[in-house]
């Protein structure tokens, strides 16, 4: 065997230590940061830089969790952080579909909770208040509501024909209805230079 290598497994190695380290650093940055501006500073926006780094590496260390000798890595750290992106209403009112990513870390807190709980080697490295306490964190930021969006809704698109046939028949109507209005429509569409339909017209 290799010097720096300890196993057959794909982590069982420096080099694989080495990586999960440098994923480890996103985790930590989400987890020691401030989520709230301060003196002037985009604090805030900040730390939520790295909450997608963060999420893709607590999936890597998920994976590695458990697989080498020496145990992988801690999975408390990737806990309190997908929890703290499930807790920030403010960062879930920012996208498109808030229910839809909240669900989402919803299902990776499940699965990182579930494997603590499997896992023999973390009851043990784990102490029970801390234990208690990550259960206790992820229940509360499952509870968390979600915010709606604020982000603008999108400007609709071109014309179409269902609306085309709705406003000929609002055309009509009002023909139909009072003259006068027609002819004051009429004139206006002109002066806007806007084609209008005729009363002649089929």
């Amino acid at each position: 065997m290799t010097m720096g290598v300890w196993g057959t497994g794909p982590f069982d190695s420096d080099d694989a230590a080495d990586m999960v380290a440098k994923l480890v650093k996103y985790i930590n940055k989400v987890n020691q940061g401030s989520s709230r501006p301060s003196r002037g500073k985009r604090r805030g926006l900040l730390v939520r830089d790295h909450y997608s780094s963060a999420r893709a590496a607590a999936q890597v260390l998920l994976v590695s969790h458990g697989t080498d000798i020496l145990g992988g890595p801690r999975l408390e750290p990737v806990v309190r952080a997908l929890a703290r992106m499930r807790m920030d209403r403010e960062w879930l009112a920012g996208w498109d579909s808030p229910r839809e990513i909240a669900s989402a870390l919803d299902e990776e807190l499940r699965v990182v909770h579930a494997r603590l709980a499997a896992c023999r080697g973390c009851r043990k490295s784990i102490k029970k208040p801390e234990r208690r306490e990550l259960d206790a964190l992820i229940a509360q930021a499952r509870s968390v509501p979600v915010p709606k969006s604020v982000r603008p809704k999108r400007r609709p698109g071109r014309t179409t024909r269902a609306a085309v046939r709705k406003e000929r028949r609002e055309f009509d109507r009002v023909l139909a209805i009072d003259p006068a209005r027609f002819r004051a429509r009429q004139n206006a569409k002109a002066d806007a230079g806007v084609g209008v339909r005729s009363p002649e017209d089929p």
